[in-house]
């Protein structure tokens, strides 16, 4: 299973240590948390969460946050002391809400609820060596546009890391001007690519942001990142190519084949 990832938003210190000891019986999660602050207004943390707990709260700024972390597709549940506030969880379309006089029981129930959510989510494949083709529960991805799917794969590419407007370009459009035109075709790939995992139900897969987009890694599995890893255990996947129907990827297979000789170096 990938490694899953625990947000936690309050400005309460005993509700963070009382939340962290609780989730480490469940999941090995890796915890993230805010900036302490309680103002909500840094929003990058909650695009890579599979599981949120946030403090009841108010404001603009905390009612974008969870709009965020809905479009992420984390599972979220509201943290409270009244009664009163549950009514917030159809307000905000949360995924339940924790009371802090009952919160073994409430955290309980929502980590049973957090299991069956796990279990529906949809299994991502990446084949990069060779022919790149993306796999949604054993079923392949026809995108109906090519430089939508070369963008993922550029995505793919980097691993995770974030890929710029203008690095895309580049890529995709090599003969073009910067120009508004060509900014246009970025944004129609990157529109369609977000329609593509909305229908699939994945929204959480890619992430845009301004000016650029990645994937979250986390929800891929794929060789390149495999082979990358823990090259001993997955060698044999590697057959020498690498997303053959791209230029810009022959610097990737170059790296590939010095990571390969190295370890057959190793080896003798």
């Amino acid at each position: 299973m990938p490694e899953m990832k625990a947000l936690i938003c309050s400005s309460d210190l005993k509700m963070k240590i009382r939340l962290c000891n609780k989730l480490k019986t469940y999941y090995d999660f890796k915890l993230l948390f805010d900036n302490d602050t309680g103002d909500f207004t840094e929003f990058f943390e909650a695009d890579s969460a599979d599981i949120v707990f946030v403090s009841v709260c108010s404001g603009e700024n905390y009612y974008q946050f969870l709009q965020q972390i809905h479009q992420s597709g984390a599972v979220v549940y509201l943290i409270g002391d009244d009664e009163k506030q549950s009514v917030l969880v159809y307000q905000y379309k949360c995924d339940g809400f924790i009371h802090i006089r009952e919160f073994d029981d409430d955290i309980d129930f929502c980590m049973s609820k957090f299991a069956l959510l796990s279990k529906r989510r949809k299994h991502i494949y990446a084949v990069t060596f060779g022919r790149f083709d993306i796999f949604v529960d054993d079923i392949v991805v026809n995108f109906r546009s090519v430089k939508s799917k070369e963008l993922l794969a550029i995505c793919i590419d980097r691993q995770g890391g974030e890929v710029t407007m203008d690095e895309a370009v580049d890529k995709l459009w090599p003969e073009r001007c910067y120009d508004e035109k060509v900014k246009r075709l970025y944004r129609k790939a990157v529109m369609m690519l977000n329609k593509i995992f909305d229908d699939m139900g994945i929204p959480d897969a890619f992430v845009t942001r301004r000016g650029s987009c990645c994937i979250r890694k986390d929800r891929f599995e794929c060789d390149y990142f495999r082979f990358c890893e823990d090259t001993y255990k997955y060698f044999d996947l590697f057959n020498d190519e690498y997303m053959f129907d791209y230029t810009w990827a022959e610097s990737t297979l170059v790296n590939l084949l010095e990571i390969k000789n190295k370890y057959l170096m190793k080896k003798l």
